[in-house]
């Protein structure tokens, strides 16, 4: 049974995190702690994703200058590649750089850039 004096000590500690304007709802594993975002990826997988979107960007930048013989669609299957493991990465590993959110964004470019190629070819 709760007494009096425990239920408002709790009242207080709460009124007092409010207060403060601090979150009342806490992380729970780290209480208080933020994730910075980093430039470069922690994880192995992060790091696969950004290198494999940094060689589609590359061999697609030499396909366009008429430079590479690949054909386009292995190019692009190298920067799904780095997408899918870029997500894999963000919700698994939860990796949080910026190059991650670079990769995820060439790989949402392919998928759109696709797309649009098979809906109306020329």
């Amino acid at each position: 049974m709760l007494t009096f004096n425990t239920f408002s000590i709790r009242n207080i500690d709460l009124f007092t995190k409010v207060r403060n304007h601090s979150s009342i709802f806490w992380n729970m594993k780290g209480e208080g702690k933020k994730m910075k975002a980093t430039f470069t990826p922690t994880t192995r997988s992060g790091k696969w994703a950004v290198v494999l979107s940094l060689a589609f960007i590359i061999l697609i930048s030499l396909k366009i200058m008429g430079t590479m013989p690949l054909p386009t669609f292995a190019i692009a299957a190298i920067g799904l590649l780095g997408f899918l493991i870029a997500i894999f990465a963000f919700f698994n590993s939860k990796e949080r750089s910026i190059l991650i959110y670079l990769s995820i964004l060439v790989g949402l470019v392919i998928i759109f850039w696709t797309a649009a190629e098979l809906l109306f070819p020329h």
